[in-house]
This record gives C-alpha cells, structure tokens and sequence, in this order.
C-alpha cells in the first residue's frame, strides 16, 4: 500500500482530530527514509582522509558519489569506522561543486607558484543532510539546513589540500538526535578523481554501462 493512499485514508477519517497532527508529522518525517538510496545508481567510489585525535594521524574514509535518476538528484557519502554522512545534491548544487573544483585547482597553482601557505574558504552550500550509525536506520535534517564548506587548506607551501567541513546535522523527528561529521581532508589527486563523478559526462557515462548492464541481465530471468 502506497503511503500516500495511507495518508488520504487517515485524513478522511479522521479530518478535524487534532491527535492526527502528531501522527502526519511521524509519517511526513518517515517518507524520505522509505525512498531514500532505492533508486540510486553508483557513480564513484575513492577515498579521503580524516583526522583520528586518537591515533593522533590521519586515516582512510571511504567517499561514494551516487545518482537518482527519477529525482535527478546527486548523493555524496562519506564512511568511516562508525558513522556514514549523506548529502543530497541538487542540479544546482553540483554546479556549485564543481565551481568549488575549479577554485581549488586555481588556488593550488597560484599558492605553488608563489610558495605561500593559504586557509580560506572556497565555497559554503546549505545541503540536506544524512547520517547513520553502523547499520542502523538513516536519520535526516529533511530541509537544506546543513553546513557544507568546501576550506583551501596548506600543509605545507607544497602540499595544498581540499578539505571538506561540515556543520551538526540534527534529526528532523528527533532535535536530541544529531551528528557532527569530521572533516575530510583530500589531496591534489584525490580532488581530480572525486571531480570526475560531478562531471555530466562521465555521469551519463556511467549510466549509459548501467543501463547496458540491466538490459542484458533482463534476458537471463
């Protein structure tokens, strides 16, 4: 049954009850997490890095970019030992993004060439965010409210880095249920392969292969 018949159903049942207002706000809160990652093609995985204060040092995360072709809508996530961070991106956005790329890679060149060391921000989004715990059950901000920077950073006048930073993503349903991403921290390198999964063409690309892929296992049922 389609949560929006349930939906029509309760209303006219219950049409002026005021006990039905803090059942919608469950079920409005609960709709995104019954789509959410369904209808989702992978577009690329690579790596970052984040900072673990109790090693003391840098560790691998894992960075997955996905697309939704019925919402036209680009996902960014972000996995660590414990935690997966989600965002969600909209046409707009990953112009947006691909803006910040475009800076960075300026900035690089130029910081080399002067042999400076720069920490600035590139370009801040306000981005609907996600975040589950193992694997647990998604908790989401449900509006565009979550801080997503995108911070020039120099480890050294050689060594400029692409860090991204990001605000406390607070459960819509739940403000005692938030989440507090760590930085990621990518290198020149990394920076050129994450780059290409918010390129159109390579997008359509990898459609095109998926698409290719369904099609001949639909022969084999």
């Amino acid at each position: 049954m389609r949560i929006h018949f349930v939906i029509f159903f309760l209303l006219t049942l219950f049409p002026k009850s005021n006990k039905m207002k803090p059942l919608l706000t469950l079920i409005f809160a609960i709709i995104p997490f019954l789509t959410y990652s369904q209808n989702q093609i992978n577009i690329l995985d690579t790596k970052g890095y984040n900072f673990n204060d109790i090693l003391g040092q840098m560790v691998d995360c894992n960075i997955s970019v996905k697309y939704d072709q019925k919402n036209k809508e680009t996902y960014i996530y972000i996995a660590d030992v414990f935690t997966t961070t989600g965002y969600t991106l909209s046409a707009e956005n990953v112009d947006s993004m691909n803006v910040m790329f475009d800076k960075y890679f300026k900035w690089e060149e130029k910081a080399i060439k002067m042999s400076v060391k720069l920490e600035k921000t590139i370009k801040d989004l306000s981005l609907k965010g996600w975040f589950k715990y193992g694997n647990g059950d998604w908790s989401n901000s449900c509006v565009n409210n979550c801080l997503f920077r995108g911070l020039f950073f120099s480890q050294s006048e050689s060594n400029h880095q692409l860090v991204f930073q990001f605000g406390k993503i607070t459960h819509c349903g739940n403000k005692y249920l938030n989440h507090k991403p760590e930085g990621v921290y990518l290198s020149k390198e990394m920076v050129s392969e994450l780059r290409k999964a918010f390129s159109s063409d390579f997008i359509n690309n990898t459609l095109e292969k998926e698409k290719s892929k369904k099609s001949i296992e639909d022969e084999f049922k």
